[in-house]
Order: structure tokens, then C-alpha cells, then sequence
């Protein structure tokens, strides 16, 4: 299976809003104006990973400047279809934004999971995140999340 990965483009929106709705529940789920508006936003990078031409997964990130005025990336949201889970697509995805954060002189990286997705947590303690704070809520009431960071080299 040959997986490419390309930069996301605004005629994508109709195939990410389907995965996201395959990935989260539609409380969580982003709507496609909310994707949109993140494809937009001039801070963002954001890519798709293809197989046979098709939309399988996607992550977008987002670059900011802490209170340092140090550049620093967040991961807003990285989604792989279902049958094309556990075939690697969600760490070249998460390994091709974290290479154009580094070109970009972002030197820390943090994304947030919910303390129920086990399998999401040890993708990110595999690459090299560590859990840094319990986020009370931060799905939903009674649905936590945590916040991993990662120094990017």
C-alpha cells in the first residue's frame, strides 16, 4: 500500500468532514465551516494522506507565539478512516507536520487526546510526547483530556 502525503487543499473540506465524522462522535466532530476556517487561517499547515487517490486521514496544525514570543506548534486535529488505521498513515501524517514545524523554527509541539483513547496516547508516547497536564472537562463534562508536548530537535 503506497500512502502519499500532500498538502490539504479547500476541495478536500467535503472528504475531511467525513472522516472526522467517522472519528468523533457528532458533539466533538468539527463542521466543515470549522474546517474551512482552520484550512484558512494563516497560522495553519495542514496535510492528506492518499491512498489510491483517496482521502484516508488528515492533520492540521496550528503556529503561534507563547508569552516568550517563542514560536510553538499545535496539533488541532489528526484523523485516519477507519479501515486504514494501524497501517502507519497517522504517524507520517504527525511526522510530516512536525518536519514543516521545524522549517518553520517551531521548537515545541503540544496536542491534546481524551484520557480514554489509549491507542492515540501510545501513537504520541511512541513518537516522543509527553503527557503534561490532565485537562478536567476538556471534552465535555465528566470527559477529560491530557496534554502532551513534545521539544522538537
Amino acid at each position: 500500500m503506497s500512502i502519499e502525503i500532500q498538502q490539504i487543499r479547500m476541495d478536500d473540506v467535503d472528504e475531511l468532514y467525513n472522516i472526522e465524522l467517522e472519528c468523533f462522535s457528532t458533539e466533538e466532530a468539527f463542521t466543515k465551516e470549522q474546517i474551512r476556517h482552520l484550512i484558512k487561517n494563516k497560522n495553519s499547515i495542514g496535510f492528506v494522506a492518499k491512498v489510491d487517490h483517496k482521502v484516508v486521514g488528515f492533520t492540521i496544525g496550528l503556529i503561534n507565539k507563547n508569552e516568550f514570543g517563542d514560536l510553538i506548534g499545535h496539533v488541532v486535529t489528526i484523523d485516519v478512516a477507519i479501515e486504514y488505521r494501524r497501517k502507519g498513515i497517522g504517524i507520517k501524517l504527525l511526522k510530516k507536520l512536525e518536519s514543516e514545524f521545524k522549517t518553520k523554527n517551531v521548537k515545541t509541539c503540544f496536542l491534546e487526546v481524551r484520557i480514554d483513547n489509549k491507542a492515540a496516547q501510545s501513537l504520541y508516547k511512541k513518537l516522543g510526547y509527553v503527557e503534561t497536564v490532565c485537562l478536567k472537562d476538556y471534552y465535555g463534562k465528566g470527559v477529560h483530556g491530557i496534554l502532551f508536548k513534545k521539544k522538537l530537535k
